[in-house]
């Protein structure tokens, strides 16, 4: 019943709160209740997928689960905020503590390089023209993309994302 991911995305059209729920820490509690609403085994992610393509119209009922619950599940959200951003004040809580951590500091930098250093290859026109091994210095454009994002949120915040939070925070503690 941990983590229905695929379930989550699908729910979430319709019923946000109740994905966003479902697709986190909470999501085996509430896999049970989608299921009850569903009819299907709490444990069978794809039997539950397979049951909402056949009848679309079960979005609704997932939605008025919502909306009946809305209390509870707008505290399992803000749990789970206050567990993701805890995650992270711990991580960067442990790098302060630590001093200069030249592991961080060097993989920081070679990231920031072999990412820039590839798009720069390929606009220069250094990279190869078509084939495998293009594609593959794509997927490395993109692997790189990803972790350098990560780098920069974990050094810098994602400030939007932080400040939505915070609202909803906010919102939802009053």
């Amino acid at each position: 019943m941990a983590g229905w991911s695929r379930l989550s995305n699908i729910v979430k059209s319709a019923a946000p709160l109740l994905g966003t729920v479902l697709g986190g820490p909470a999501g085996g509690s509430v896999a049970a209740l989608v299921s009850s609403v569903l009819g299907t085994d709490p444990d069978d992610e794809d039997e539950a997928i397979a049951i909402l393509e056949q009848n679309p119209e079960k979005l609704y009922d997932l939605k008025a689960l919502e909306v009946n619950q809305k209390t509870k599940f707008e505290e399992l959200a803000l749990e789970q905020s206050k567990l993701e951003m805890a995650d992270r004040q711990d991580a960067r809580a442990m790098y302060t503590a630590a001093g200069q951590d030249w592991n961080a500091i060097g993989l920081t930098w070679l990231t920031t390089l072999g990412f820039f250093g590839v798009i720069a290859s390929l606009i220069a026109g250094y990279g190869p023209e078509a084939g495998t091994t293009r594609d593959i210095m794509l997927v490395l454009v993109g692997i790189l993309g990803a972790a350098w994002k990560d780098i920069i949120g974990f050094f810098f915040g994602s400030s939007a994302g932080s400040k939505k939070k915070s609202e909803q925070l906010d919102r939802i503690g009053k």
